[in-house]
């Protein structure tokens, strides 16, 4: 559309096309806004004109915060437009490529249901809900749109050519195909395909052309899910039955067992939790931090050295203590007073070492006669002799007769 000019818009882009429709992103002069511009290709066909004003008719009888809102339809210049919210967060096609977790598609699945649930009260069925109508605002709120063949319950006329199938093979509900009366149920099924395509990540059906997959959405059952969502197989079952009478009946019907299983998972979420919680405190043993373990290290070595010296202390130095007079060791050899503080550890590890050794400590009388071999002059003091001993070496009776 070259030199495309709408009075009180500024076109800045072009954002996309369809089969009878350009759209463009815009200002709207008096509002300083963004908005989408939609404007019909060629306003010659009655049929698109048709179909172009009803969607104008339909979204402004429409409010709902999850429901694209219309600004302003006109006509300029033979050109048609819709002026309506510009919506920068891209379409649920892109998450599902970049995958779903059940948790998101419950959610949308919620979100997007309470918004059929608004049309089809106001006696209006979408018609072509797929992942590419799903469009999400800036802070990720997901909003219906493209109401483009939407269709009116009490409107007799279906804006369409006679015998063509209006739709999105994908998501053909099979009495689309058949070209049978609708109602909300419809565009349950359509929700459903879309919501395996956000559990699983792929389209239920595919084949080589449309009418492949067609054929499929009227015979094949819907595959099932993979074993991790079998939970969610009875809703998304009831959701894609062949025939409409084997669905939920509305959209409220279908809400509340999608409501349903949301509380189920937060509850089974919050017990797991719980139960990992429990297992932490009663199994999980307590893990030593790395100061903690050279510490332990550190304390072993030095235990294990001073063993080693308190075995060995005869060839070290010979009971070596701090007195103030001179030390000498059994050589004869003058031992130095710096060495006293030498001696202070020997003395208080002969008091706790028989505590730690596996060497039996020496007896008093040896201690005694190692003492004496030193020349110091306190030794009968300190290792006394025990009166039996002195008994049995004749220097005084053991027991009074």
């Amino acid at each position: 559309m070259p030199n495309l000019n709408i009075p009180g818009y500024q076109i800045k882009a072009h954002i996309g096309s369809g089969g009878m429709a350009v759209v463009f992103l815009a200002e709207q002069e008096s509002l300083q806004r963004p908005v989408a511009l939609k404007v019909l290709k060629s306003a010659e066909s009655k049929e698109f004109t048709e179909r172009f004003l009803n969607e104008g008719r339909i979204l402004a009888s429409l409010s709902h915060r999850n429901i694209i809102t219309v600004h302003d339809i006109g006509i300029h210049e033979g050109h048609i437009y819709i002026s309506m919210e510009y919506l920068e967060g891209g379409d649920l096609k892109l998450r599902i490529d970049a995958g779903m977790k059940p948790k998101e598609a419950l959610e949308l699945l919620a979100t997007i249901g309470e918004a059929l649930q608004v049309a089809h009260k106001k006696g209006v069925i979408h018609r072509d809900v797929k992942p590419g109508n799903i469009l999400f605002r800036q802070d990720g709120t997901p909003v219906m749109a493209d109401f483009g063949i939407a269709k009116e319950f009490e409107r007799d006329t279906d804006i369409t050519v006679d015998g063509t199938v209006v739709g999105t093979p994908d998501y053909l509900a099979p009495e689309q195909a058949r070209i049978e009366p609708l109602d909300g149920r419809t565009d349950i099924y359509a929700l459903g395909i879309i919501f395996y395509e956000m559990l699983v990540g792929k389209k239920p059906f595919e084949g080589a052309s449309p009418v492949d997959i067609v054929f499929k959405h009227l015979n094949d059952p819907i595959p099932p899910l993979p074993e991790e969502f079998a939970m969610y197989q009875p809703l998304l079952d009831k959701m894609t039955a062949k025939e409409p009478d084997d669905r939920f009946a509305d959209a409220r019907e279908m809400l509340a067992t999608v409501t349903e299983l949301r509380v189920n998972n937060a509850v089974g979420g919050l017990q797991k939790e719980g139960r990992q919680k429990h297992r932490r405190k009663t199994d999980d043993k307590p893990r030593m931090s790395g100061k903690a373990k050279f510490r332990w290290a550190l304390a072993a070595v030095l235990v294990l050295a001073c063993g080693l010296v308190y075995l060995q202390r005869a060839a070290v130095v010979p009971f070596v203590e701090s007195y103030t007079g001179p030390l000498v060791d059994e050589r004869g050899v003058m031992v130095d007073q710096k060495d006293s503080a030498v001696g202070r550890v020997l003395g208080w590890w002969e008091l706790a070492a028989p505590y730690f050794s596996w060497k039996a400590a020496d007896s008093m009388e040896t201690q005694r006669i190692r003492c004496r071999r030193q020349g110091r002059p306190d030794c009968d003091t300190r290792f006394p002799v025990n009166p039996s001993e002195d008994a049995l070496a004749g220097n005084a009776p053991a027991t009074a007769q």
